[in-house]
């Protein structure tokens, strides 16, 4: 076993809520490739329009998920491993990684 050479791209849709300078919230909806990706988007919302994020609401898609379990499950020695791959909590892991092989027995 051993890592895999490219990364899942996640294909999550996400809702990012902010605080305007004006005391209002701004909502966008936004898919994005990866977490990198959310992460360069949110970034760039703080430094142009000096927003602050609130809250982010994110979903992957039942594809990815599986995809994602599959990966660790094929290519990776421990959930760690895996989450460090992914740039993902431990929370996050664990619940792709469930939700992952719920799926994927579904599908059998």
């Amino acid at each position: 076993m051993g890592f895999s050479k490219t990364k899942i791209q996640f294909n999550m849709r996400v809702t990012l809520k902010f605080k305007t300078d004006q005391g209002t919230d701004w909502v966008v909806t936004k898919d994005f490739n990866d977490k990198k990706h959310q992460d360069n988007f949110i970034n760039y919302i703080e430094r142009t329009k000096e927003y602050i994020l609130d809250e982010v609401f994110a979903k992957e898609t039942k594809q990815t998920a599986e995809a994602m379990y599959l990966d660790w499950f094929n290519n990776f020695i421990s959930t760690e491993a895996f989450r460090d791959h992914y740039e993902l909590s431990l929370s996050e892991a664990e619940n792709i990684i469930d939700e992952g092989r719920r799926i994927n027995q579904l599908n059998k």
